[in-house]
């Protein structure tokens, strides 16, 4: 996969002038604010909404500490821009199909220019982490090599912002979720067990 991931970045001046640049915009960010601010009166959108909005008011102040956090990290990369990649943005298992002649990525319709590190991370542990499973592999060696396959160095501060990143995102699209009019059923049950797990992490 490292190998498969320095053959895609090192392809970036084949479609530098076609792919879209990334804005560092997190999605979903106003309609979360909006939540925040409207903690004080009751989300009547359906049967879960008020389970939510409860549990978001439990932890409105991590959830600001980590808007703040990801100001802060995104300021960082911003000044890295003109030395970003042709990135895939979702290298995880279920985007990654074996063929007769070996690994193949699939499903492009996140491709962005972007820091390399927005698909390093996928390959390190913080990702395991994030979905609650333990990391397997070795961090250094990984980024070794992607290392000495492109030349590139791998920069700590850039590579923190996508877990962060991906964490927010989820929180937004489920409090929206919840927030909205919704019934029942197994996906908005989902919505309000991911939502959970994000914000009151098991010590797993």
């Amino acid at each position: 996969m490292v190998d498969l991931l320095a053959e895609l970045h090192r392809a970036t001046p084949a479609v530098a002038g076609l792919a879209p640049r990334a804005d560092l915009v997190l999605p979903g960010r106003d309609e979360l604010r909006e939540a925040l601010r409207n903690l004080d009166r009751e989300w009547t959108g359906g049967p879960y909404g008020e389970s939510a909005r409860q549990l978001l008011s439990a932890h409105a102040g991590h959830v600001e500490g980590l808007l703040a956090e990801f100001d802060r990290r995104v300021d960082r990369v911003r000044a890295t821009a003109a030395d970003w990649v042709l990135t895939h943005g979702e290298l995880h298992p279920g985007n990654v199909m074996r063929t007769p002649d070996g690994l193949r990525l699939i499903d492009w319709d996140t491709v962005l220019i972007a820091p390399a590190e927005r698909d390093l991370w996928m390959l390190t542990s913080a990702l395991a982490r994030m979905v609650g499973e333990d990391p397997v592999g070795d961090d250094e060696e990984i980024l070794a090599r992607y290392a000495r396959a492109t030349g590139r160095t791998v920069r700590p501060a850039v590579l923190d912002l996508y877990p962060l990143w991906w964490k927010l995102a989820d929180i937004a699209v489920y409090v929206g979720e919840l927030r909205r009019p919704h019934g029942t059923g197994e996906d908005i049950t989902a919505s309000l067990t991911y939502l959970t797990g994000h914000l009151e992490p098991s010590p797993h």
